[in-house]
């Protein structure tokens, strides 16, 4: 959570926890360290840690730098996932770092003597590149990432209120649907190869994300918007932007339609009931797709992406 640092006396922290009890491993004789229970799945506690956190520090209270990392994995198949599951893992990725960083921009933004700040919000490489068997999480994980780069565009550069996102183990696990059972499905085959890379160590230590955090908040250069860390996120996310631009490049006469050939297509009827078969009839060479036969679409849609999912066999 808040990073405050008073220049005119030493840096302070602001350190959150479900269960404060895990934060043991900080002194609790220390009053430069402030330990607070925090829920960011609730507005009401989070509302009342930055209360807690003003009045402890008093006048000099301040926020230089948050760091959102809150949130889980939730892996299984998507059919089994029950709403609370769904709605909890949102509530957390997605919900708990808008209502965090909000009330920390809050803090940067009236401070008049001490305007602006840093905002980490803790992505994942699940916020570029999509698996089976992580759909929820990588909605909100796709949220944070075009979340914090919106609400970064809408701060003042006098507020020098900027935010990263870090493509980076919690983990839960959804009961198998009995459809997806067998190992050959791509979520059986993901959960092998993860669970073997677990338990071989691989990934990131802490301690040197951390470090790499306080690099970059303190070495006066300009902070990147998106921010990968480790190897294996760098080439993933670099694969999946090449195959973004090839598929666009595949893909760009169909994009180039506007309102003049749509009507014209239509011979001049209504713009409402034109209907998607005429839009996307090129798209039934593809041999993993079939004809979109009369699904409604939007006459006059700008700026706009579709995403079509592949019609089953």
């Amino acid at each position: 959570m808040p990073i405050s640092n008073d220049r005119r006396a030493v840096k302070r922290l602001i350190v959150t926890a479900r269960n404060p009890a895990t934060l043991s491993y900080l002194p609790d004789d220390d009053p430069k360290i402030l330990k607070l229970a925090l829920d960011v799945t609730s507005s009401t506690s989070v509302n009342n840690a930055f209360k807690t956190a003003a009045t402890h520090f008093g006048e000099s209270y301040h926020i230089d730098v948050v760091v959102n990392n809150a949130g889980y994995s939730l892996s299984g198949d998507t059919e089994s996932a029950t709403d609370e599951e769904a709605h909890q893992e949102i509530e957390t990725l997605f919900f708990g770092t808008a209502r965090v960083t909000m009330q920390a921009i809050k803090v940067m933004r009236q401070e008049k003597d001490h305007r602006g700040g840093l905002i980490f919000n803790i992505s994942s490489l699940a916020g570029v590149c999509a698996f089976p068997g992580h759909a929820y999480y990588h909605a909100g994980k796709f949220a944070i990432e075009g979340w914090t780069e919106s609400v970064a565009r809408e701060m003042h550069p006098n507020w020098n209120s900027v935010k990263t996102n870090f493509e980076g183990g919690s983990k839960k696990y959804m009961a198998p649907h009995e459809a997806y059972t067998a190992g050959d499905m791509p979520s059986r085959k993901l959960e092998k190869i993860v669970k073997g890379a677990l338990k071989s160590g691989a990934g990131i230590e802490p301690l040197a994300i951390a470090q790499t955090l306080f690099e970059i908040a303190s070495r006066g250069q300009k902070v990147p918007l998106h921010q990968p860390l480790g190897a294996t996120a760098m080439m993933l996310i670099k694969k999946k932007l090449e195959g973004r631009l090839e598929g666009l490049e595949a893909c760009k006469e169909l994009a180039m339609i506007n309102k003049v050939n749509l009507l014209e297509q239509q011979n001049s009827r209504q713009a409402s009931n034109i209907s998607s078969k005429n839009i996307f009839s090129g798209l039934n060479e593809h041999p993993n797709r079939r004809r979109f036969d009369s699904s409604p679409f939007p006459a006059f849609v700008e700026a706009s992406v579709v995403c079509a999912m592949p019609p089953f066999r």
